[in-house]
């Protein structure tokens, strides 16, 4: 990758670079910071987050895909089903 020219402003853009791995399909995003240390804030949180999402208990896991399931089907966020539908797996809207 050419950077600025080899500036020292490109050089100092390029440090502020992440990428994230996005999906199944591992689509990859290649983000900028305004600096190193919010570079390493945001790699720090979003770590945690992903990190927070393994879960080695299976019945922990059962849990957390069906809250994800339920919100996912409550279109107005009131903790009801209003009507029920039936999607193909996975859900399609």
């Amino acid at each position: 990758m050419k950077v600025d020219g080899g500036t020292e402003r490109g050089r100092r853009r390029h440090q502020c670079l992440f990428t994230l791995a996005v999906s199944d399909d591992a689509k990859l995003r290649t983000l900028i910071a305004a600096s190193t240390q919010e570079r390493d804030q945001w790699v720090s949180g979003l770590r945690h987050l992903v990190s927070a999402r393994r879960v080695d208990d299976p019945p922990k896991q059962e849990r957390m895909w069906l809250q994800e399931c339920f919100a996912t089907a409550d279109r107005n966020r009131d903790n009801f089903l209003d009507q029920v539908r039936l999607y193909p797996w996975p859900f399609s809207h």
